[in-house]
């Protein structure tokens, strides 16, 4: 009875400490909101993305007036006696010009891709996060597991060896058990070290050590694929998916330049409009007899046409090398066609399969449960040895185990479908996180 007392006081204490971590423990919320802010792939999107939002400015002015200041100043004659100034202001105005057109709308595509790439990246993040948060939950419950099973099999070695030392065994069962109990010491320290890993894995998303991480509840259980339908869900993702989506903004950007690229053999047409100021001063030589000084003021106003005439078959070099680059473009967006939907069904599939097993899972922690309750009973009673009970903790710690995990990958797979069919937000962050058995106090 005093081994009973024990045993209940030390499982008290564990509650006591376990309640103290969860009080403390952050959520996949307040793990998602530091990726946002301090993710390096997410900081390098925005980058990106504020770099592409400019190529709108960029495009439109091929469009707009050019307007430039020109001066130079010169001297000549003998001794460079003789001196002379310019300067003018000039505006450029382009009025017929198939490539400054074709440009601008190829700008506007290229913004559309900036954003893509953008919602592509958020959506990678989602998922990055939330496979590390579980990652560290998995390896905790496979240490723990581990952990309960070298406790076991070190009463194994203690029974052997006062078995061996009154005579009723012999030393070969000291042995076996010895080398059980080692074996368990390297799964303890490889468990460590893949829960490390874990941790670090975060720590690389975050930008700092995590903290204790909030669990998922007993009783949590993900929502099955809604619509409930496959055919639904392929038709979705053809028209969403961010890879899809970023393939055909890819190859209209290879078409517009294929259009680009034949303007080289078009005329141009501008506006040119300038007012400036003329100076020279002649004081030595030739130039003095016929002109001694001049200082005026001149405007003009005109146009000016240029017709490409041979290029050297450049032009028409590039215009192939467009074409060809469009093809495989066209060639790339129905490879990843094919991808997504065999993306989707196999997603679609592992969460309804993963579903029906964390069922069968949670029956095994329910048998797990009473068989525990029942060598706990026979153990007070003097029915069981008190490796028995150790033994079917860690059964039901396994148990447990195998169940969180066939959660998470049933989560992780729902998150992948719906990023496969570009439905991926932070919503489902929110959802997640209403699994969880505790929440960050913020």
């Amino acid at each position: 009875m005093r081994i009973i007392l024990v045993l209940r006081k030390v499982a008290l204490l564990f509650l006591i400490v376990l309640f103290n971590l969860d009080a403390n423990a952050v959520d996949l919320d307040h793990i998602y909101r530091q990726a946002l802010a301090k993710d390096s792939v997410m900081l390098e999107a925005e980058h990106a993305l504020r770099s592409a939002s400019q190529k709108d400015a960029q495009g439109r002015s091929m469009l707009l007036p050019n307007i430039a200041f020109k001066g130079g100043a010169q001297r000549s004659g003998e001794e460079f006696r003789n001196s002379g100034t310019t300067y003018k202001v000039q505006l450029k105005q382009p009025l017929f010009d198939l490539s400054n057109w074709e440009t601008f709308h190829q700008s506007q595509t290229l913004v559309r891709q900036g954003e893509i790439s953008f919602s592509l990246a958020k959506q990678d993040l989602i998922l990055r996060v939330c496979q590390a948060y579980f990652d560290i939950l998995l390896a905790q419950d496979n240490l723990i597991a581990i952990a309960k099973l070298k406790t076991a099999i070190s009463e194994q070695l203690k029974l052997a060896q006062r078995s061996y030392d009154v005579g009723s065994s012999m030393i070969t069962d000291v042995k076996e058990a010895k080398v059980l109990f080692d074996r368990a010491s390297t799964d303890v320290i490889e468990a460590t070290l893949e829960q490390e890993m874990a941790r670090s894995r975060m720590e690389e998303i975050i930008g700092e050590a995590p903290k204790e991480l909030a669990e998922l509840r007993k009783d949590a259980t993900p929502d099955a694929p809604e619509p409930r339908n496959l055919d639904t869900w392929i038709s979705t993702a053809q028209l969403q998916n961010y890879n899809i989506l970023l393939k055909q903004v890819t190859l209209k950007i290879a078409e517009s330049q294929i259009r680009i690229e034949r303007t080289g053999k078009y005329p141009t047409l501008n506006l040119i409009m300038d007012r400036g100021h003329y100076y020279q001063n002649n004081s030595t030589g030739p130039q003095f007899i016929t002109m001694q000084n001049y200082n005026f003021f001149s405007s003009s106003i005109g146009v000016e046409f240029n017709i490409p005439i041979f290029d050297g078959y450049r032009t028409g070099s590039k215009v192939r090398e467009a074409v060809a680059m469009a093809d495989r473009t066209t060639a790339e967006v129905e490879t990843v066609r094919r991808r997504v939907t065999s993306d989707v069904r196999q997603h679609y599939s592992k969460v309804l399969n993963g579903l029906a097993r964390i069922e069968a899972y949670r029956t095994g922690v329910d048998s797990s449960e009473s068989a525990l309750s029942y060598n706990k009973k026979s153990y007070e009673v003097g029915m069981r040895v008190n490796t028995d009970v150790l033994t079917a903790q860690h059964r039901l710690s396994l148990a447990q185990r195998d169940l969180s995990k066939a959660t998470y990958d049933v989560i992780m797979s729902g998150l992948r479908l719906k990023a496969s069919a570009g439905t991926l937000d932070d919503r489902d962050i929110g959802e997640i996180n209403a699994l969880l058995r505790v929440y960050s106090s913020r």
